[in-house]
This record gives C-alpha cells, sequence and structure tokens, in this order.
C-alpha cells in the first residue's frame, strides 16, 4: 500500500472535544477477543507496561471470543466512565460495541482487526496483505509447481480475508503451476485447523504439496495432521506470530516460515496514539483505513519475514526468545 502521511487534529473528532491537561488521569477500557492465545497475552502484558509508564489506567476485559461478552464489556466500561475504548473485534461486522462506544461519546479505538461500517476514531493494525504475500512467495520459492492449501481463520476476522488477498495475488501470475484451494476455518484455534487438515486428507487421499496457515495456532493443529499421517517435513507450512513452538518446528525443518509481528511495538503505538489523540495533539499516520462507512486513520506496523535463516539472528537479537529456550 501507498505510504501517505496525513496531520490530523485528533481532538476535533473526539466525541465532545474532550482535552486532557498533564495532571489529568487517563482511563483507557480494553477489550480483548480472548487470553487464552499466548499471541493476545502478550499484547496484553506489553499495552500495561507502556500504560504504565504513561502513568495511564487500563482496565482489560476478556471475553472468551464471545461477541456477546464484547458488548457487556462495552456497557461495563461505559458505565465506569472510561475516556476511550480500544477493541479487538471477533466479527468485523458487529456493531454492538461500536453503539455503545458512541452513544456514551467515547472515542473507539480497534486494535490489530477491522470494523466494517463502522464510526471509529483510530485503527491500528499490521500490513496483512503483505503477511500473506510473504507466505504464498515463501512457498513458491521452494516449490516450482503442486497443490496448496489456503488455510485461514474465521470469515468474520477480516484479517484472515486480507491475508488471503495477498496469497491469491502473489499466485496469480502463476495459477497455472499451481492448484490453490481455500478454506477457512470456524475459529482461530489449533483443533479447529486439525480438522480441517485432516477433512482435506480424507476428501483428497493425501495432503496437498504446502498448507499456507494464516496464525501460528492453526499450523500447529496443521502440524499434528501431518505427523499422525507420516507425512512431517513432506508438507511445506507456514505460519504468522512467530510462536515459540512454530519456531521450534521452522529449526527442526517441520514448517517453513512464519511471520514475526511485534506485540510491543503495537502496543506501545497504540498507547502513545491514544494519548496524542485524547490531549488533541497533531499525530502523523502512514495509512488510512477504509471501513466502508469512512476513512479511518491508521497505523500499520511492518510484518518481518522469519525463516530457518535468520530465525535465531532476527528473534534473540530483539530479545523475543533466548538461544537456550529455542533449543529446550
Amino acid at each position: 500500500m501507498k505510504k501517505r502521511i496525513i496531520a490530523l487534529l485528533i481532538g476535533l473528532v473526539v466525541g465532545n472535544n474532550l482535552v486532557f491537561s498533564q495532571q489529568d488521569s487517563i482511563h483507557i477500557g480494553f477489550i480483548l477477543s480472548d487470553l487464552y492465545s499466548a499471541r493476545w497475552y502478550n499484547d496484553m502484558i506489553f499495552f500495561k507496561e507502556r500504560a504504565l509508564e504513561k502513568g495511564v489506567k487500563v482496565t482489560f476485559i476478556d471475553c472468551y471470543d464471545q461477541i456477546e461478552k464484547q458488548k457487556e464489556a462495552a456497557i461495563k466500561l461505559a458505565n465506569i466512565g472510561v475516556d476511550c475504548i480500544v477493541l479487538v473485534p471477533i466479527d468485523s461486522h458487529d456493531k454492538q460495541v461500536v453503539s455503545i462506544a458512541k452513544n456514551a461519546n467515547i472515542p473507539l479505538v480497534t486494535y490489530d482487526r477491522f470494523l466494517f461500517d463502522s464510526d471509529v476514531k483510530l485503527c491500528i493494525s499490521f500490513n496483512s496483505v503483505k503477511v500473506g504475500e510473504m507466505m504464498a512467495e515463501q512457498v513458491m520459492s521452494k516449490l516450482e509447481s503442486g497443490e496448496i492449501f489456503f488455510l485461514g481463520g474465521p470469515k468474520s476476522d477480516f484479517n484472515s480475508t486480507l491475508v488471503r488477498k495477498g496469497v491469491v495475488s502473489s499466485l496469480k501470475d502463476k495459477r497455472n503451476n499451481y492448484k490453490l484451494s481455500i478454506k477457512h476455518a470456524t475459529d482461530w484455534s489449533e483443533i479447529s485447523a486439525f480438522i480441517e487438515v485432516q477433512n482435506y486428507f480424507d476428501e483428497n487421499g493425501s495432503f496437498p504439496d504446502a498448507i499456507i496457515c494464516a496464525s501460528d495456532d492453526l499450523t500447529k493443529g496443521a502440524l499434528l495432521a501431518v505427523e499422525e499421517k507420516g507425512y512431517l517435513g513432506k508438507v511445506l507450512l507456514t505460519g504468522q506470530d512467530a510462536t515459540i513452538e512454530v519456531c521450534k518446528s521452522i529449526l527442526k525443518d517441520d514448517v517453513l516460515m512464519t511471520v514475526y509481528k511485534s506485540n510491543k511495538k503495537l502496543a506501545y503505538a497504540s498507547v502513545d496514539a491514544i494519548l496524542n489523540m485524547l490531549k488533541g495533539n497533531i499525530l502523523e499516520f502512514n495509512e488510512e483505513a477504509n471501513t466502508q462507512f469512512m476513512q479511518v486513520p491508521a497505523i500499520f506496523e511492518e510484518p518481518e519475514l522469519i525463516t530457518k535463516e535468520n530465525l535465531v539472528e532476527v528473534l534473540v537479537s530483539k530479545g523475543i526468545y533466548s538461544e537456550k529456550s529455542l533449543k529446550e
């Protein structure tokens, strides 16, 4: 996506033009998707870390991957009177939290995932199309032709659609070389991936040459399925999130690659942007997000490709893992 810098006086678009002085105590409500995934737990830790540095109070609510619980969380935060609500949407088209925040004059920020047809003040995420492109390009670098199975997360999460878009666009010019089949799991869990990959085998009598998984949790499920049939290391597998389990599998040549997205960078950028927004400061954004309702100021962090060749160098140097932990 073409980069463009947009300078905005955010104080003009926030609720009732609420502006805080340095002495004001700011309270952020963070509605999470779930905490059973290490991904979201780490985001919470880093968001809290940065908020504490800035003297900001944060109330986190885990919604156990249930839309209705996100609605209940929004009502609770509105009643508490938080200054901003940060949401990791479970369903990109569900507008219950949007309505609650708007009625309470509380600015809503989406974190990592998108909300469609909605009035939000800021979108902070990663370039998911690029993630899909990275996956497809790595597979093509190892596979001149063959069958590729794209296993995405639930369609309700638009990030899954964006990853798929990146995969499809990368394969488009070489569509005669590859047979691509697409399936979206019911959720982002390991068990859902295991079921979908097992179903693929049952329907086709074999596994594809490559399985492009849109997240590491899906990759772990795919790994179990291919291992059960004795295909471990024979099917190219991709992932996203650089979890330690998948990183270890990359070092053992059981997985081709994953994508590292810095939880810390995203969380820190979010806290800083929200504080500037509430204080009415002028901010610079590198993108805009189209919610199909309005163009929303956005910050898109860049993902980083992780392969066996650069895994230790990149992740150890960033302090994500130690060499010892990767070998355990």
